[in-house]
């Protein structure tokens, strides 16, 4: 039992001193790494010239779609940014309006609202003494007629 508690030294250098553990990590990963790469170097399958020419080409034919495609988006960017640009020079314009303009700009659209109205209340009293006529008329016509009618019934014995 004492053999399984007992503390194990790691090996001595020749001078007597303990190898440090990150020392001892660091060797071993490097050992591991030149072992992986000499087995995936052993495995890689050998690629002839034409195919190499063509997995190139390949390549080279997606990387000027993407930068096809990413030259699109900036000059989308552009032109937004453009409109952008022009809309806050107009809301500037807008904002710089002293106090005299903007009155002015009201009182001419209060005046073309005015002068619309005037115009809609004439048609509209047009409109409506038109249908009230209309309505007199066919209402006189239809007593008259009704009159006529019953003046001329054998009912009333004439």
């Amino acid at each position: 039992m004492n053999r399984l508690f007992r503390k194990r030294r790691i090996s001595k250098k020749e001078n007597g001193e303990p190898i440090h553990p990150a020392a001892l990590a660091v060797a071993l990963a490097l050992v591991a790494t030149l072992v992986v790469s000499g087995l995936s170097r052993d495995h890689q399958p050998t690629i002839d010239l034409p195919a190499k020419i063509t997995l190139l080409t390949e390549n080279l034919n997606k990387s000027a779609e993407t930068i096809a495609e990413i030259e699109r988006d900036i000059q989308q960017r552009h032109e937004l940014v453009t409109k952008l640009q022009r809309d806050a020079e107009i809301a500037e314009r807008v904002s710089k309006l002293n106090r005299e303009q903007v009155d002015a700009i009201a009182q001419t659209l209060q005046g073309e609202l005015e002068k619309r109205e005037r115009n809609s209340f004439w048609w509209t009293f047009a409109y409506n003494l038109f249908f009230v006529l209309l309505g007199v008329v066919l209402t006189e016509l239809w007593h008259w007629i009704r009159r006529r009618h019953l003046a001329n019934s054998p009912l009333t014995g004439s």
